[in-house]
């Protein structure tokens, strides 16, 4: 786990792959120089369905405390030049009334941290929040901002979500009933949804998170 540390937009780490050279950025990340052109990263997003062609082959990855963005290349777009941060696609204009803040971004993934519960895989915890993974589907069409990635699976008694130990699987059932009532999850990303809300990724498909407020 990347440690703490107490940096301004200004002081963001970089890891920077070599396929990068030639592109370079403002200490606020808010413009971007290759091929003598210089570029700044609008809000404005545009869908991976846009996307024509790579432009220019760039990997940096920024952090802050423990949030981190993927800057992932240049592309020619319909729209025009776009450029890839985590799984979304901003437009590169030469004057941008509305530029892309970093840093806003970069806050804005840090306020949630989901973590699978330890009493019940059914849901998910964020700081003093629960969650409950419905078994309403979101279409990949509704979602917006990516949030984090769990990147874990989980095989739990059906009824209860309690976690199996080793010994609960190994045991013999001979009787077919306790295979029956297993579960295996495997929870991938979570993104926002266009109304606000969040969805993650259980086995191949987004389930709408509901928040339990009992």
């Amino acid at each position: 786990m990347i440690k703490k540390v107490s940096l301004l937009i200004a002081a963001l780490f970089l890891l920077t792959a070599c396929q990068s050279t030639g592109v370079t950025f403002s200490k606020d990340y808010q413009e971007v120089t290759f091929s003598g052109q210089t570029y700044q990263i609008d809000q404005q997003k545009v869908s991976q369905s846009e996307l024509e062609k790579s432009v220019k082959a760039v990997y940096k990855l920024v952090i802050k405390d423990e949030t981190s963005l993927a800057i992932n290349g240049i592309y020619a777009s319909k729209e025009g030049l776009v450029i890839g941060i985590d799984d979304d696609y901003y437009r590169l204009v030469k004057d941008s009334s509305s530029p892309l803040d970093l840093e806003t971004l970069l806050e804005g993934k840090s306020h949630q941290h989901f973590q699978i519960s330890d009493e019940d895989c059914h849901f998910l915890v964020s700081d003093e929040k629960k969650w409950q993974i419905s078994d309403t589907v979101v279409g990949e069409e509704s979602l917006t901002d990516y949030v984090s990635n769990l990147s874990e699976s989980r095989t739990f008694d059906s009824q209860t979500g309690k976690v199996l130990t080793n010994e609960d699987l190994n045991r013999i059932d001979w009787g077919g009933k306790d295979i029956a009532e297993r579960e295996t999850w495997f929870y991938g990303d979570i993104y926002q949804t266009a109304d606000g809300g969040f969805a993650v990724d259980i086995n191949g498909a987004y389930h709408r998170l509901i928040e339990d407020k009992a």
